[in-house]
């Protein structure tokens, strides 16, 4: 019984990559210059588990793809078959990083709050803006595109915070006269 136990858990310790983001996640940490690679080079042309398109940039190594295969037969425990193409296909985990982050600047830039301090304190600029739910390429699962617009504030939250001077415990009734 110990062989079929050991096939058991080797089958659920591989990975089942289902996007190109989970593909490129398996280089890291295990394959620096290829993640590197898998990051900035490569454009995503179609994906199925098994068979990946992509289209390469010039500047990558001419055995991208197949060390990206090897690593990804010894991570998943199947063959897969990574084609060139000469396509388009998505911006680079890079770029599409990058478009993520200027898209939450530009809401983040837009929320009441933000625009108080900036006018607060001239010089000021927007240095991050991190999504918790976020990866380590600086995407959510709704993509770069999909990004909601923040409410805007009702105009009676605007009034009950413009005087906050008066201590949380401050009560309006005045203290009894003690004269009486």
């Amino acid at each position: 019984g110990g062989a079929i136990l050991a096939q058991a858990v080797a089958a659920e310790c591989q990975a089942r990559p289902q996007q190109w983001r989970d593909v490129v996640a398996l280089a890291s940490g295990r394959r620096a210059m290829l993640h590197a690679h898998l990051v900035h080079s490569v454009h995503p042309v179609k994906f199925a588990p098994g068979r990946i398109e992509v289209r390469v940039q010039p500047g990558a190594p001419r055995d991208l793809a197949a060390e990206l295969s090897a690593l990804l037969a010894e991570q998943t425990g199947q063959r897969w078959t990574i084609a060139l193409s000469n396509a388009e296909g998505e911006p680079t985990l890079a770029q599409q990083g990058r478009a993520a982050d200027s898209g939450r600047r530009s809401i983040a830039a837009t929320h009441p709050l933000v625009q108080a301090v900036l006018a607060a304190f001239p010089g000021a600029t927007i240095e991050a803006v991190r999504d918790a739910s976020a990866d380590a390429y600086g995407l959510t699962d709704a993509g770069p595109a999909d990004f909601a617009a923040p409410a805007p504030a009702e105009p009676e939250d605007a009034a009950s915070i413009s005087d906050e001077s008066e201590p949380a415990d401050y009560d309006d009734v005045p203290p009894p006269d003690e004269d009486r």
